[in-house]
């Protein structure tokens, strides 16, 4: 009787483990490796300043980006030391929750919107690896050495205010810094960890990031740039649900009030115990 019945069970667990495979199962497509492709060409740079999905910091070398087919793309980077990283993009808006995390485990980010990084609007997984340059700094085309950047370090900059200014809007304000001709924002879904960015704002000091969820946290931080020199990444400021934590902005701040000070908050928190107690205390000498 209690083998047939472990038995039974047995099978009844073989079943569901059948079941649940398949959804959480990750068919992962394959890719070349850079710096040879077997895709097309359709974006090359020489030198610059280049965003690596995952990756907080600015890196300077060369990229390629090659289009293998509709859902997938590989990104050949070389940096100015020769050393080389490549990225796989893959189109993934047919994959479920479970199998995201799947992917994630793996070591593959999830892009929700890949038009913050010039690719289609829709969700993208990457996944980075090293390779060798092999000297070329061109990621897969051309001979020569890798490109060197001679541009001086821009100074530091401050992230002034982060504040959101519409449907999926963000406002960024910084302060203005020396030898740097422009910045680059990059900001993620937790703190130090930026999936998304702006490689170039221009020379300005303020910049409106946009296709932003207001449901959702975001950490933002400025880095001043010089040609293809970065300089230090500036501090975070990080938003919650459409609301901005860290510096105080004009607008939903969480915290203390922006405006008064911590010694008036607490004297008035003081008062406001006494009261109570001075009540409580008249209420039972009148119910005597």
């Amino acid at each position: 009787m209690f083998k047939k019945g472990f038995l039974a069970l047995f099978l009844v667990l073989l079943s569901v483990a059948a079941l649940v495979s398949p959804a959480l199962a990750v068919d992962v497509p394959g890719f070349p490796v850079c710096p040879s492709s077997s895709g097309t060409l359709i974006s090359s740079y020489d030198s610059g300043i280049h965003g690596i999905v995952g990756d907080m910091s600015e890196h300077s070398g060369s990229d390629q980006v090659f289009q293998i087919n509709a859902d997938q793309l590989q990104q050949c980077f070389c940096s100015i030391q020769g050393q080389g990283i490549q990225t796989n993009w893959w189109k993934v808006s047919e994959l479920t929750e479970q199998q995201l995390q799947t992917l994630q485990n793996l070591g593959w980010y999830f892009v929700p919107n890949g038009a913050l990084w010039g690719l289609q609007d829709s969700p993208y997984v990457a996944q980075n690896s090293s390779f060798s340059c092999g000297g070329s700094g061109g990621g897969g085309g051309g001979g020569g050495n890798a490109p060197v950047c001679d541009s001086a370090v821009p100074g530091s900059t401050h992230l002034n205010s982060v504040s959101w200014s519409g449907a999926g809007q963000v406002n960024l304000s910084w302060t203005t810094t020396d030898r740097a001709d422009h910045y680059s924002i990059s900001y993620g879904l937790s703190s130090g960890k930026y999936q998304f960015g702006v490689p170039d704002t221009g020379n300005v000091t303020s910049y409106t990031v946009g296709g932003l969820d207001p449901n959702q946290n975001y950490c933002f931080v400025v880095t001043p740039v010089n040609f293809c020199q970065p300089g230090p990444v500036s501090n975070e400021i990080c938003t919650q649900g459409g609301q901005v934590l860290g510096i105080s902005t004009v607008g939903n701040v969480l915290g203390l009030a922006y405006t008064g000070t911590s010694l008036l908050t607490f004297g008035l928190l003081i008062a406001g115990i006494a009261l109570v107690i001075s009540g409580t205390l008249l209420y039972r000498r009148a119910s005597r």
